[in-house]
């Protein structure tokens, strides 16, 4: 959630600190409507969030202090998809 609050604020976007109240901020939509930008979430109650890049792809930090990368949206949990509105 650090990650995604610091890369959107660097457009402007001031996003809520915590992944569960980031999904809360976002319109939620289906994995259909998910285009690059949007964000993905994980967990009930949710726990982590990434940021969607398209064809099935997000870049994340899997934990703090881990490397941002770009991986497959996983599918281990059933993810959640929001739009900044």
């Amino acid at each position: 959630s650090g990650f995604t609050k610091y890369v959107y604020r660097q457009f402007g976007i001031t996003l809520p600190r915590v992944s569960r109240d980031q999904y809360a901020f976002t319109r939620h939509i289906s994995r259909s409507q998910a285009r690059p930008g949007d964000l993905v979430f994980y967990g009930s109650p949710v726990h982590h969030v990434g940021i969607y890049v398209g064809n099935g792809y997000m870049i994340d930090a899997p934990r703090r202090g881990s490397v941002v990368s770009k991986r497959k949206v996983y599918t281990s949990e059933t993810p959640k998809f929001g739009r900044i509105p």
